[in-house]
């Protein structure tokens, strides 16, 4: 019987000297023997489509006219392609496992009701410094090729076949079921660019009656906080994640926790315009975008409605995504405290090869 097709979907946008690591780590990784990779450029500026043309023979190119941002980017291309699994994954990653695929394949042909899993995110604490020094992601590659492997080992001998059941989805690199997400459609359009696109998804999953999951024993490392202060400043990402987040409980909050949350908010957007002299204006035009889009917000909360209501089996999405959706607003993270000591653990080995 021949393998499920994959179809690994990056979108790009003037982040060539990543993407081409990126798209190395990938054939060096693989050995899935059915798989295609799609590099979606968002209208790129610097020499993307050059680095595709003369160095990746392999990797099917799509320009996109304008940028679209990552919602908007992807929401554009996975319903014209064929296949059996969706594997999203940022331009500003490394594969670091072995076989990565075939692992997650393998753990979502185990359990029928998984619609989604993801790998355990590497955040290298000092990444910054890559901004101004770009050689020392050769550096890095050739520390996790000889020192990460430890990690890797630690977390077979502890988890063997553990798979961590009822996390929402978050990571660079996540594998969809696409039969699931056709049900579900993928990213929520009205939470454009960027910012709980993934929270939302993995709650309308847990609505339909599927689960999403961690698999321990697959990593990928991210230079997140590289290509974010590239493109956007400090308080733009702040009043994007505020705004985001609003939405986020508007789609999925019942009526007496909004009120809860709503008292938040407002505490947040003091704080934002009082304590970290957030422009007024700036702010205002975030917030306003909620006002203009609020019927569009209510039509979206009706189709989450609709499948909970026309659920598999509500049982995950009561034990796990309302349980999840009060961690975010706590501003508490979603890791269990073993996995958490695990990655610092990792930050530190990671930070020491930087200095």
């Amino acid at each position: 019987m021949s393998e499920k097709k994959v179809s690994v979907l990056i979108l790009t946008y003037n982040n060539e000297y990543l993407l081409g690591n990126l798209l190395d780590s990938i054939k060096n990784k693989t050995i899935y023997p059915n798989y295609e990779v799609y590099v979606i450029d968002n209208a790129s500026t610097d020499g993307t489509k050059r680095l595709i043309k003369n160095n990746y023979s392999w990797v099917k190119y799509i320009r996109n006219k304008e940028n679209l941002g990552f919602v908007r980017g992807y929401n554009t291309i996975y319903k014209n392609i064929q296949t059996d699994y969706y594997l999203t994954l940022n331009d500003d990653t490394l594969i670091l496992t072995e076989g990565w695929i075939s692992k997650l394949v393998g753990r979502m042909e185990k359990f029928k009701d998984l619609a989604a899993i993801y790998p355990v995110e590497i955040i290298p604490s000092e990444i910054g410094k890559l901004s101004k020094k770009e050689n020392k992601i050769k550096k890095i590659k050739e520390f996790l090729v000889d020192e990460l492997k430890r990690y890797e080992d630690w977390a077979n001998n502890k988890s063997k076949q553990i798979i961590i059941h009822g996390e929402l989805i978050e990571g660079p690199a996540i594998l969809y079921k696409a039969e699931i997400i056709k049900q579900t459609k993928l990213f929520e359009p009205i939470l454009s660019p960027f910012y709980y696109e993934d929270t939302d998804l993995g709650l309308k999953i847990l609505r339909r009656g599927y689960y999403t999951a961690l698999d321990p024993n697959v990593f990928v490392i991210h230079f997140h906080s590289v290509m974010m202060q590239k493109k956007f400043k400090a308080y733009q990402r702040r009043l994007q994640i505020g705004r985001n987040r609003i939405i986020l409980g508007l789609l999925h909050r019942k009526p007496i926790d909004l009120i809860n949350q709503l008292i938040f908010e407002f505490k947040t957007i003091l704080f934002e315009l009082f304590k970290l002299k957030i422009n007024i204006f700036e702010s205002y035009k975030y917030y306003l975008y909620i006002l203009k889009n609020f019927g569009r917000i209510l039509r979206a909360r009706k189709f989450r409605n609709f499948l909970l209501e026309n659920t598999k089996n509500e049982k995950y999405y009561k034990n796990y995504g309302i349980k999840n959706l009060s961690f975010i607003f706590k501003a508490k993270n979603k890791r269990n405290k073993s996995l958490d000591r695990f990655l610092k653990e990792k930050n530190k080995v990671l930070k020491s090869t930087l200095e």
